[in-house]
């Protein structure tokens, strides 16, 4: 059913810094602070740009903070495949938690395919070179895995889930 121009997703899109500015009666760059540097703002117009924020229900774009910033708050996580008639109980709570928890630090979990096995390096390094992502979470590994070493070499943040065989 498509949203009609009114819905709050819509009406929180269409509000921009700028409009935001406007009706706090202060600069952009004052409310970019407020997002980011709040401390470089007097209490009552941190307070007054907050208040107009909540309003408005603005969000800031997500794009432009990336390109600012150079931080997706993306975690790549590689789905692989179960054999057929396999149920992954363990996985299924491994990654709600770990999006639960991703979710109360900032960041969002980004799967994408990953072949079986410890080859097929393609889709980190992709989603590296388009700056998708800021590190990644591995699991199933095993002793022949070279996710790690080629994570580590390039200096991408990982973490582990289950048995890291390389020993870092």
């Amino acid at each position: 059913m498509p949203r009609s121009p009114n819905t709050p997703a819509t009406k929180a899109a269409s509000v921009t810094l700028a409009t935001v500015a406007r009706r706090a009666g202060v600069s952009p760059q004052t409310v970019s602070n407020a997002l980011n540097s709040p401390e470089l703002l007097r209490p009552e117009t941190l307070d007054r740009v907050l208040r107009t924020i909540d309003e408005l229900g603005y969000r800031p774009h997500r794009a432009a903070q990336t390109l600012r910033t150079r931080s997706s708050k993306l975690i790549g996580y590689g789905i692989r495949p179960t054999a057929p008639g396999t149920s992954a109980p363990v996985m299924d709570r491994f990654l709600h938690a770990l999006s639960q928890t991703a979710d109360e630090a900032g960041y969002r979990v980004l799967l994408f395919a990953a072949p079986p096995g410890s080859a097929g390096l393609d889709g980190y390094e992709e989603l590296l070179d388009l700056h998708s992502v800021d590190g990644f979470v591995l699991s199933g590994t095993d002793r022949g895995d070279q996710r790690q070493a080629w994570l580590e070499k390039r200096g991408v943040p990982f973490v582990g889930f289950g048995r890291m065989w390389s020993g870092r």
